[in-house]
């Protein structure tokens, strides 16, 4: 069965959008006063660096390209799975997984705790999976999407 790559890019497009929308307020509303007093005290030349267009411009296309694997994903283990929350949750997970090895290479190098981390990681996998979840209800297999003949 063949993916349906434009409603890949739609529903990842969706997902990214969610995933841009509901982190940016985890991070305006919990991360940010905990991310922004140990970045002070680690490495305060790195403030004015996250606020640059380009940084801002980064981590959107980082959220959208995020939301399309995602969707893809979904859309190549959905004929393997027999309901679309098992689906979306084979998805996500490895996606989620793998943002969480990124945030821990920042406790490593101990700009960031591994309290914040396990904590952005935590709210962010609510997100994901919310987002993964709207994307794949975007998504249709091509011969769904075709009337059917009665």
């Amino acid at each position: 069965m063949a993916i349906h790559v434009s409603r890949v890019v739609v529903g990842g497009l969706f997902a990214g959008v969610i995933r841009l929308i509901g982190g940016g307020l985890i991070r305006a509303l919990v991360l940010a006063p905990l991310f922004e007093q140990e970045i002070r005290q680690a490495h305060p030349a790195l403030i004015p660096a996250m606020e640059t267009t380009s940084s801002k411009i980064g981590l959107v296309v980082l959220n959208l390209l995020m939301g399309i694997t995602v969707v893809y994903m979904y859309a190549a283990m959905r004929p393997r799975f027999t309901t679309r929350l098992v689906t979306v949750l084979s998805a996500a997970l490895p996606a989620w997984a793998l943002a969480t090895l990124n945030w821990a290479i920042t406790a490593f190098m101990q700009l960031f705790s591994w309290r914040s981390v396990a904590i952005e990681s935590a709210l962010m996998l609510a997100v994901l999976l919310v987002a993964t979840y709207a994307g794949a209800s975007i998504y249709k297999e091509p011969s769904e999407s075709r009337p059917v003949n009665a």
